[in-house]
């Protein structure tokens, strides 16, 4: 009974935390980049998750991967971790939002 019990919170947990990445992915990059409001940046990020569904799921597993990884070396391995997975999710953003390419970075 226990077992059960820990496997349906963790496939629980992993659809929350999915739900949350989904949420988050592209919307946090493209607020930072353009003048988009949260509701249009929420819903661009729903839409390129739902659009491009296998490689984000993957991109969510080798996030987990890399942040357990570099806890587990006690928490000194997420000094290169943390920028690695910052830099591939900006590159990812601007693939999957082919209008980033020219927005608030080269105006300035």
């Amino acid at each position: 009974m226990p077992v059960a019990v820990m496997i349906t919170g963790t496939i629980i947990g992993g659809v929350i935390a999915f739900l949350a990445f989904s949420l988050v992915v592209v919307s946090a990059p493209m607020l930072l980049n353009t003048e988009a409001n949260v509701f249009v940046a929420t819903l661009t990020s729903l839409r390129s998750v739902a659009k491009n569904f296998l490689p984000m799921l993957l991109w969510g597993i080798i996030i987990v991967a890399l942040t357990v990884l570099g806890i587990v070396t006690g928490f000194v391995g997420l000094i290169v971790t943390f920028p690695v997975i910052g830099l591939a999710s900006w590159r990812a953003y601007r693939d999957l939002v082919p209008s980033s390419a020219g927005d608030l970075g080269a105006a300035g």
